[in-house]
């Protein structure tokens, strides 16, 4: 699913604690047979909360239908060349003149990269208090790179986006060797840059037309070997891909010129028909949990209201027969 597939994980766990909270809350509610003031509360705030974390998730899965529509739609076909600006989907093997590169920390042969090597500290801010992931490096690479099909060859003309099965995430001790040998490596090449920098130029190779890029960055030292984290991303060679992008005739490439939802130009592991059942089956799974939280939430922020509309009308109904008593 991308880049994403770790957050909707993360926000998975956080829509389902709220679930949780929020069943608790009302099962005590409707134990107590009533809702005082400071349970109404946290009843509604959790459902809003739940309310948003769908709608969030909805909004990050909806990425992946529109990639899958275009996996399913318009893939590249011999004898049918797409016309100048459509997204489409290509299936094939990255390729390269010469040696491959090889990836900082995995050792992965490929044709782009990505890495990120950060150290967990702690803050003694008071407006920031805790422990957070600081970047020591940063960095992307990237060499004129054909996509072979058997429909056609492509070439890539932007910095690509990577699903989260191209990706690795952790805190793996077998890469501690290969990200201070990184870290020396950059301390006479690296240029030093700050968050935004760093994050403005990875956002500019992916929405640039280019055919090669090589950045590395360089914002401290590793230190104690404890709370290093590590991302990479790579576009292995030799291996069968499904890229979606913007096809361009001229340059018989792909690239990130249109617009979209999500990245503009995404690589993902497997072919199309690979990517179309693991994908589908992720989407529609977070699809019906964005559902559900939002019916939930909703249910929850409804609910005080309900109870005391239903408190209320037993009193009017007296009320009411009273003065019909007075009456006659």
């Amino acid at each position: 699913m991308g880049r994403l597939a770790s957050q909707l994980r993360f926000l998975r766990s956080v829509a389902l604690a709220a679930v949780v909270l929020g069943g608790l809350a009302v099962i005590s509610a409707l134990a107590a047979s009533r809702t005082d003031s400071t349970l109404q509360l946290w009843i509604i705030g959790i459902g809003a909360v739940s309310v948003g974390l769908g709608a969030l998730l909805a909004y990050q899965v909806s990425i992946d239908w529109l990639n899958l529509r275009v996996i399913r739609r318009n893939r590249v076909v011999p004898g049918a060349p797409p016309r100048d600006g459509a997204v489409v989907a290509f299936e094939g093997m990255a390729h390269v003149d010469g040696e491959a590169l090889t990836s900082p920390l995995g050792g992965v042969p490929c044709a782009a990269y990505s890495y990120k090597v950060s150290r967990l500290v702690s803050s003694s801010l008071q407006s920031r208090p805790g422990s957070r992931h600081v970047v020591c490096a940063q960095g992307w690479h990237m060499l004129p790179t054909r996509i072979v099909g058997s429909a056609d060859t492509l070439a890539l003309h932007s910095f690509p986006g990577f699903e989260d099965e191209l990706r690795v995430v952790g805190s793996n001790d077998s890469w501690l060797g290969a990200a201070r040998s990184l870290v020396e490596r950059l301390e006479d090449t690296a240029e030093p840059g700050g968050q935004r920098e760093r994050e403005s130029g990875l956002l500019e190779a992916r929405h640039s037309l280019l055919e090669e890029v090589h950045q590395d960055y360089l914002v401290m030292n590793l230190g104690s070997e404890v709370g290093l984290h590590y991302e990479e991303e790579t576009l292995p060679v030799g291996e069968p891909l499904c890229i979606v992008g913007t096809f361009d005739p001229e340059r018989q490439a792909l690239t990130s010129r249109r617009s979209r939802l999500g990245s503009n130009l995404i690589a993902y592991r497997g072919s199309a028909d690979d990517v179309l059942e693991r994908l589908g089956g992720e989407a529609t799974g977070y699809t019906k949990l964005a559902l559900a939280l939002i019916t939930v939430g909703a249910l929850m922020v409804g609910h005080p209201f309900v109870v005391d509309a239903l408190a209320g009308a037993p009193a009017d109904d007296e009320t009411s027969v009273e003065a019909l008593d007075d009456r006659y």
